[in-house]
């Protein structure tokens, strides 16, 4: 199937803006099947992909395919390693789209391409995330992930369960997770940007994180944290190169501390705490370096 391999990962390359390529494929537009193993998107470092995956098996419309065009109705992603990498200028690379392959004066094939997946299933799959910025280094993964997003009138509701969390240069482990949540308003993949989200992770022990998002374009966001929570584990888990709050690094947290905090997120601007309360009787609070907080009883 090479006549076709050559096209569909030149067609994804020029989708996505670096290059796809594929172990084995094979396509059979008639029976409305796409089968894939070893899909590679390249990274910016020879040995290290942004995103490998095991296998991918794909419904297609067989009525488009004979009039030329892919329709994908439903997506399984077997295996899929998504590495990202913050470097040593701040630059993230899951940002910045590498040069895709020369369109060689050829019409842009990828407008053949449409993803309409009623149903994206992802089995086994795993986020790794490397930080260079700071002196010491840092890395962090979610492991096992698996779960679903389906799509209905206009809504996309998504569940994915993650096995493990935690970072992997030291041993700090948060343990499984939950997410669930909603998308409205996006007929396709590609309204996902200006679509309303809410979502919710559940982690062990019950602490809930909730976010309300007008659109991820937007770069807001009403964050709600609540339950009961290891502060100092969390703390330990965050990369160096994050600089806490003073008030807050001053803090010594004994134990589980009951947290209930609500967050206005405005990428462009400022993260602005509406509401923070803490269990105090498990917080130690110097007399020293404290201003501009409220801790509530």
């Amino acid at each position: 199937m090479k006549f076709l391999q050559d096209p569909i990962e030149r067609n994804l390359s020029r989708l996505l803006r670096r290059r796809v390529s594929f172990a084995r494929l094979n396509a059979s537009p008639l029976a409305g099947q796409i089968e894939a193993e070893g899909m590679t998107v390249a990274g910016d470092e020879p040995n290290r992909p942004l995103l490998s995956v095991l296998r991918i098996g794909a419904k297609i419309s067989v009525g488009m395919a004979i009039a030329g065009r892919i329709v994908i109705k439903s997506l399984v992603i077997e295996g899929p390693m998504l590495n990202i990498t913050r470097q040593r200028d701040g630059s993230v690379d899951l940002r910045r789209g590498g040069e895709p392959p020369a369109a060689g004066g050829e019409a842009d094939e990828a407008d053949g391409w449409q993803l309409e997946a009623q149903s994206i299933r992802v089995v086994n799959g795993r986020v790794s995330f490397e930080d260079r910025l700071g002196e010491s280094g840092y890395s962090a993964s979610a492991e096992q992930i698996n779960g679903e997003l389906k799509r209905s009138a206009g809504q996309m509701d998504f569940n994915f369960s993650v096995g493990s969390i935690g970072r992997r240069d030291r041993a700090t482990e948060l343990g499984p997770l939950e997410l669930t949540g909603q998308i409205s308003g996006a007929e396709s993949i590609k309204d996902l940007g200006g679509s309303p989200i809410r979502a919710e992770l559940q982690f062990a022990g019950g602490f809930r994180l909730s976010v309300d998002c007008p659109a991820l374009a937007g770069r807001q966001a009403a964050v709600e944290l609540r339950g009961s929570v290891d502060i100092a584990k969390w703390l330990a888990a965050l990369p160096p190169a994050i600089a806490l709050p003073p008030a807050l690094s001053a803090w010594k947290f004994n134990d589980r501390v009951e947290v209930q905090v609500r967050l206005d997120i405005d990428g462009e601007h400022a993260i602005h705490i509406q509401k923070m309360d803490l269990g105090v009787q498990n917080v130690l609070i110097p007399l020293r370096g404290i201003s501009g907080q409220s801790c509530g009883q």
